[in-house]
């Protein structure tokens, strides 16, 4: 087989490359690239493809610098500019494609291995990845899903996506194997490098959506952005279509983007009103950037149009108590759990209410099971931590979160509550060392998401702990304007109170005062949502 492409000519089985009938000189590992490019022309290869195609289990090579060095000698070999090419496109923060005209001129030589998509279609490949091991790892729930990827044929990529959907929607009431087995989906669909670009942009948001709950779960702000690299480039190949935007949407949020994300969210449901399980993530975004009237508004439309939802009687729990509607918090909060026993995030609220209330056994008691699964997350890990602290001391948990830090190196909660640990068995000098660490996170989060107020609360409340009190004044004033109004958690939060006489900070905080007084008059004025029987729920 040889593969033919303007002047060049290049031989797969031997990996030599010609140019009008005179050899070029290409190195072997550049040369593995570009034929893995030629065996799949228009084709997304992943640099994990990359890596795995050339190098495969050896985890001493700088995957990053040696697929670079490789794509800069072929390009030099080409003559190809990457500004303009006429070969080889980077997609920025997702792979490489062969853009260029080829033409295959069988020979005598041994084909190229070939993969069968099932019926009669078949397509060069190159070695194969074992994708199954991610899915496999999660649990026996992924055999099914196992069994039809590999029956997947490029005709079935619309059944398989839904398929992997429907595992989102249960990773977003907080089964993160479900996450983990949808992006294995996804990620199969997208190595079919399928010819249709909508399906090739579905999977790709999808992609995007999976790795945005993960890096969400564990509070990694860096995955989040490269997760929204990705739905990017799908939003641009299908702009128009609800699937896509949906998961464009998705990765602004966890990005810290909350402004536009709530810009997607609306405009996706003027396209498609039945979506009404968007109306949940809208109304999260509103609440994080301390719209507390709308997020109401929106948690109440939700409820009223159906299917019954724990997710939205839950955050509507929780903004109501923000705003100081204690009794009606309570209420939606047990219906949540009364109508969705089986939903573990209401299983977490639980047993955050039990903490706060002092009701510590209870809260031990509902919150172990979650800290028992293989990735329990950040919020599950700290909640754990606190209420071991203060039932069995503070040396008890030191060990676990030890664990969980080096896990967990990015969630600046956990981290925060290690130095609290270090701090407490008189451990001063790794106390300093996580101290620096969550201060570094807080300002990378700043950086990153630079219109995210929890970001900006996070920095100030490090600030307080290294005793630069003007700087966390600024950053705090800084997350009310961009939007923080969460009154009750700050008034609960230790940080605060060593600056709570601060002039500054009475006057921050009766701006937020005001700011909720209104938003609850305006709650009060369209009529406080009552929990009364779900609608939509007959026949389910």
């Amino acid at each position: 087989m040889r593969y033919q492409f303007d002047p060049f000519e290049f031989v797969p089985d031997t990996l030599e490359l010609f140019k009008n009938g005179q050899r070029l000189h290409l190195q072997r590992q550049p040369a593995l690239v570009l034929r893995i490019l030629l065996e799949r022309p228009g084709a997304l290869i992943t640099r994990d493809r990359l890596r795995e195609y050339i190098w495969g289990d050896d985890r001493h090579v700088d995957v990053d610098r040696s697929v670079a060095y490789c794509l800069r000698q072929i390009r030099v070999t080409l003559d190809d500019d990457p500004s303009a090419p006429r070969y080889v496109e980077t997609l920025r923060g997702l792979g490489y494609r062969f853009v260029g005209s080829v033409q295959v001129e069988a020979t005598e030589a041994i084909q190229a291995p070939a993969r069968s998509l099932g019926g009669n279609s078949t397509v060069a490949l190159g070695p194969a990845v074992d994708w199954r091991k991610g899915v496999l790892a999660v649990g026996s729930i992924a055999v099914a899903v196992a069994v039809a990827i590999g029956l997947t044929s490029p005709q079935r990529h619309d059944s398989v996506l839904a398929r992997a959907d429907a595992f989102i929607t249960r990773g977003a009431r907080g089964q993160v194997e479900d996450v983990k087995v949808a992006l294995a989906v996804y990620n199969r669909v997208l190595a079919d490098s399928p010819s249709s670009s909508l399906t090739m942009a579905r999977a790709l948001a999808g992609v995007a959506t999976a790795e945005s709950m993960l890096a969400n779960h564990h509070r990694d702000l860096r995955a989040a952005q490269a997760a929204l690299l990705k739905a990017i480039e799908a939003a641009r190949l299908a702009p128009e279509n609800p699937d896509v935007l949906t998961g464009y949407a998705r990765s602004l949020h966890a990005a810290g983007r909350l402004e536009e994300a709530a810009q997607v969210y609306r405009s996706v449901l003027e396209s498609d009103s039945d979506r009404t399980v968007l109306l949940t993530d809208w109304a999260a975004a509103e609440f994080q950037r301390g719209r507390f009237d709308t997020a109401v508004r929106l948690l109440t439309q939700q409820w009223n149009a159906g299917p019954p939802d724990a997710d939205s009687a839950d955050l509507l729990a929780v903004v109501l108590t923000q705003l100081g509607f204690d009794s009606s918090a309570h209420e939606w909060s047990q219906l949540a759990r009364d109508l969705f026993p089986d939903n573990r995030r209401p299983g977490f609220l639980k047993a955050l209410n039990a903490y706060r209330a002092g009701r510590l056994a209870e809260a031990e008691g509902i919150i172990e099971p979650l800290l028992a699964e293989p990735d329990p997350g950040a919020r599950v890990v700290s909640l754990g931590a606190l209420v071991g602290a203060r039932r069995r001391g503070v040396n008890a948990v030191l060990p676990g979160l030890v664990t969980a830090a080096a896990t967990l190196p990015h969630a600046s909660n956990v981290r925060t509550l290690l130095a609290d640990a270090y701090r407490a068995t008189g451990r001063q000098e790794d106390e300093r060392r996580e101290r620096a660490q969550v201060l570094e996170i807080c300002q990378r989060g700043v950086t990153l998401a630079p219109q995210s107020p929890l970001w900006a609360r996070c920095l100030a409340s490090q600030l307080v702990l290294a005793d630069d009190v003007d700087a966390a004044v600024f950053w705090y004033d800084r997350a009310v304007d961009l939007g923080w109004r969460q009154l009750q958690s700050d008034r609960a939060d230790g940080w605060l109170t060593l600056i709570i006489d601060d002039p500054r900070v009475t006057a921050i905080q009766g701006r937020m005062q005001r700011d909720l007084d209104q938003m609850r008059a305006a709650v009060i004025r369209a009529g406080l949502p009552k929990p009364l029987s779900p609608p939509a729920s007959e026949g389910r």
